[in-house]
């Protein structure tokens, strides 16, 4: 039986920079540095790990956020106004002006330096508990 997500990898055409955002903005721990394959583990402290490998040459094709496929990648915080602070100290363009999803729920979207669409959400109550 499967139990969880391991990891989502990115493919990146520099990952070295790329992952130097991650650690640096979003605050991820590199645990592998395969450099001489552009080859990375990243992790978060909830357990959550992203994987970084050197994408080929050929240039992204313009996508729609209806498009099929994975969509985005969504980060929760433990105080998602402190966050979204952070992230805009850092340079980082939020989607949208305002950050309330409704029912106590907050999230909005930014992209990583690559265009890789992230979401920052807070859920009161985690999905699937009463």
């Amino acid at each position: 039986m499967i139990t969880d997500i391991e990891h989502t990898a990115i493919m990146a055409a520099d990952p070295a920079e790329l992952i130097a955002w991650y650690r640096d903005v979003l605050g991820f721990n590199v645990i592998v540095a395969m450099e001489d394959r552009g080859q990375y583990f990243l992790s978060l402290p909830g357990g959550g790990m992203l994987e970084f490998l050197k994408a080929s040459d050929k240039p992204r094709g313009e996508q729609a956020n209806d498009d099929v496929g994975i969509r985005h990648i969504a980060f929760t915080a433990e105080d998602y106004d402190e966050v979204v602070a952070h992230l805009e100290e850092k340079g980082v363009t939020f989607q949208n002006e305002s950050h309330d999803a409704g029912g106590g729920n907050k999230r909005n979207f930014f992209p990583d330096p690559e265009g890789n669409i992230l979401q920052l959400i807070h859920r009161p109550k985690p999905l699937g508990q009463a």
